[in-house]
């Protein structure tokens, strides 16, 4: 069976290009918006950079007026406009300053349940000005909440994990398939420790850890990272009263590779932590079959290609043999022979 070198070649650029696009991003709101406010989620097709309609994917939100909840798990955009609305890899931003009239609102079917961001010369609703409201009509009672907003705001954002860690030896798997943009745990008294491992796809990196509570005076908390079984190689810095029992790590370009990041305790309280990326991570490298289809597209394309040396081979013992019969032959019959059974 012949395979065309062009169709290996288009699964195969199937499977790289699945290596390098983006996946989903969950994005969680949780909006106060005058009395009210909004919380929920909203997924976008994994776009860096200014948003359009088409790259929202999904939510489901909970909007509030001050007394009652609503679902609002699906609906329509009505309006989309400008190109206030970006995402960054851990938020949602609109710009209420935006000069383009940029307005984005999520309705339900029936248009009687939403929430809308707007610039300036937009509005929202029966609202004037830049900002952001939720607009609830039930039982023939209408009722909106408005906040005033300016400049470039965070709308939603990914939430940190609540996972607790593993030893520096036995680092915890963050998971895979969505990004993590941070961890937070409890970390317990002299020598705890709480360790994460991740793949890192290469490129500047940075990760701050920050103490919450009232630890005793003169703790201290080692905030390291590195390559996995060391956790330590890359970075470090001290959490303690001298910084807020907050420190970060920061590396111009840090190697692709599966890295460990966590932290070492040296107080005898049991207070709250928190590590976030500055660019989100995932648990591990890419799906393994993935690159098993890449490398099966590969070798399919290598052994085309050593099956038409073998029949340029046929083709020259041929002419070596019967050079004056090769000369009367067509170049179809010539094809016709070489191919024949393959």
């Amino acid at each position: 069976m012949r395979i065309s070198w062009r169709i290996t070649l288009f699964f195969i650029l199937i499977a790289t290009s699945s290596l390098c696009s983006a996946g989903p991003i969950d994005y969680y709101v949780n909006q106060t918006i005058g009395a009210g406010g909004v919380t929920g989620y909203i997924e976008t097709d994994g776009t860096i950079g200014v948003l359009g309609a088409t790259n929202i994917v999904g939510w489901n939100l909970q909007l509030n007026d001050g007394a009652s909840t609503y679902n609002l798990p699906g609906g329509v955009f009505f309006p989309f406009t400008g190109s206030d609305l970006s995402a960054t890899a851990s938020q949602l931003l609109f710009n209420f300053s935006g000069t383009d009239g940029g307005s984005v609102a999520i309705l339900n079917q029936s248009f009687d349940l939403g929430v809308c961001f707007a610039s300036a010369n937009t509005g929202c609703f029966t609202f004037g000005g830049a900002g952001e409201a939720i607009h609830i009509v039930c039982l023939c009672n209408e009722t909106s909440q408005f906040s005033s907003l300016s400049g470039a705001q965070a709308i939603a954002s990914m939430t940190l994990l609540p996972l607790q860690g593993g030893a520096l030896t036995a680092p915890i798997l963050l998971p895979s398939g969505q990004p993590v943009a941070g961890m937070v745990g409890t970390i317990g008294t002299y020598g705890d420790q709480e360790y994460y491992s991740f793949w890192w796809a290469g490129g500047t990196f940075s990760a701050t850890a920050s103490i919450s509570g009232t630890p005793n005076t003169g703790a201290s908390y080692l905030f390291s990272m590195g390559t996995a079984g060391s956790c330590s190689s890359a970075g470090s810095a001290t959490l303690s009263g001298n910084d807020s029992f907050t420190g970060t790590i920061g590396i111009g370009n840090l190697a692709t590779g599966q890295y460990c990041i966590g932290l070492d305790a040296n107080n005898p309280n049991d207070p709250t932590f928190a590590v976030t990326f500055n660019t989100p991570v995932q648990g591990s490298v890419p799906e393994p079959s993935t690159f098993v289809l890449l490398a099966g597209g590969l070798g399919i394309i290598g052994a085309s290609r050593l099956t038409k040396l073998g029949a340029a081979s046929l083709v020259k013992r041929h002419y070596d043999s019967e050079p004056d019969a090769f000369s009367r032959q067509s170049d179809a019959v010539i094809r016709s022979e070489v191919y024949s059974g393959s």
